[in-house]
């Protein structure tokens, strides 16, 4: 499955962090983890793991890559539209 949206903004941390949570809000119950790359546009994963946190359930927890492999968020690198 694949969630997408046009950011007006560009790259800003705060906005995509509020656009992340909107787009998985309705499934919260079922995310565990996010993997991102270490662009400054998620430098407010904090934001996400509030957003989508639920009573008695453990923390969503937000993953960084390594540099230069793109193989640790294979999904994204491989998603085609």
């Amino acid at each position: 499955m694949l969630l997408m949206k046009r950011m007006k903004q560009g790259k800003k941390a705060e906005p995509i962090a509020r656009a992340v949570v909107r787009l998985l809000f309705p499934y919260r119950h079922t995310v565990k983890t996010i993997t991102t790359d270490n662009g400054r546009e998620f430098a407010a994963h904090e934001q996400i793991t509030k957003g989508l946190k639920m009573k008695g359930k453990e923390d969503v927890i937000v993953y960084f890559t390594d540099a230069y492999s793109s193989w640790q968020k294979g999904c994204v690198e491989n998603t085609k539209n």
